[in-house]
């Protein structure tokens, strides 16, 4: 089993999500307390902001901004300004809120929601794309999640938890379509809920599980389970592969809806963790902002 260290030990996070290493640091968001955290994976310099009632996911642009999914939709932060830009409202005065997304190799930014109210499949899928707005890509989502493409983009990874699956599209790179939705892995009741993920240098997909206390890890064209990573949490909400190598996995928790002696028994909850698991991460990719490039 390999070593498990905590990178956060003072901050305790109600629902850490979304992992990302960015210019030497790693990047997260605690999407209750709508926050944006940062930190070394030494635990240096830790640092976090709440910005908006709900933050569901951030990625990092190509002008130095970050573009945050939050509960009304999208905004652009300037960390070092402190300055905000809203540039989509569609989710205002709807019951739903944006969870997980990342940016595609082409820089546009993916994102779904979350049926809070309205019940299982009323949820979307949507991807923004600067110049040219936001766009829904798929419906009868109920609680959307991780997601990645392939290395060579020709592939898009996804995750609907209470579908107990990791689903594979085709991807047009050139016009930023999905198709062909086909199952790579179901998984059993038992299972925890799949919840984020990642793909690491070899193409296999790397995904934590909501109440099954671990990070599994799959054959990207196969579905085969190869490994699972034990985590001292039940909550394991995501992963991303980090530091100068992208040779350790981070790997993200929640405290939230625990009772106090649940966690008094689980004093790792809410806390981000590194690993060593003997493989290599990709790099993720910036919102592409500047279209002149």
């Amino acid at each position: 089993m390999p070593r498990m260290d905590v990178i956060t030990p003072e901050y305790r996070a109600l629902l850490a999500e979304g992992p990302v290493w960015h210019e030497g640091m790693l990047w997260y968001v605690d999407i209750q307390r709508g926050a944006l955290c940062r930190v070394g994976l030494d635990g240096s310099g830790f640092e976090w902001r709440a910005l908006v009632e709900l933050l569901g996911a951030a990625s990092p642009c190509d002008d130095g901004r970050w573009l945050l999914a939050y509960e009304d939709g999208l905004m652009l932060y300037d960390w070092d300004r402190d300055e905000r830009e809203v540039v989509s409202d569609v989710l205002r005065d709807v019951p739903f809120r944006m969870n997980d997304g990342k940016a595609d190799p082409r820089g546009r930014f993916w994102v779904g929601t979350i049926a809070t109210e309205r019940g299982a499949g009323s949820a979307s899928f949507y991807c923004y794309e600067h110049g040219r707005g936001i766009a829904t890509h798929l419906t009868g989502v109920t609680i959307s999640n991780g997601l990645d493409w392939s290395a060579d983009g020709s592939r898009m990874y996804y995750i609907d938890t209470p579908t107990k699956r990791v689903d594979v599209f085709d991807f047009d790179m050139e016009r930023g379509a999905i198709s062909n939705r086909q199952p790579l892995v179901v998984f059993g009741e038992d299972a925890g809920g799949p919840d984020g993920m990642c793909l690491d240098a070899d193409g296999h997909a790397w995904v934590a599980f909501w109440g099954g206390s671990c990070v599994r890890c799959f054959d990207g064209e196969t579905g085969e389970q190869l490994r699972e990573v034990a985590v001292p949490a039940e909550r394991v909400t995501s992963c991303c592969f980090a530091g100068e190598g992208l040779d350790r996995l981070v790997i993200t928790t929640a405290s939230a809806g625990l009772r106090d002696d649940e966690l008094e028994a689980q004093p790792g909850a809410g806390r981000v963790f590194v690993t060593d698991v003997g493989v290599r991460g990709r790099a993720g990719h910036a919102v592409r902002l500047n279209t002149s490039r």
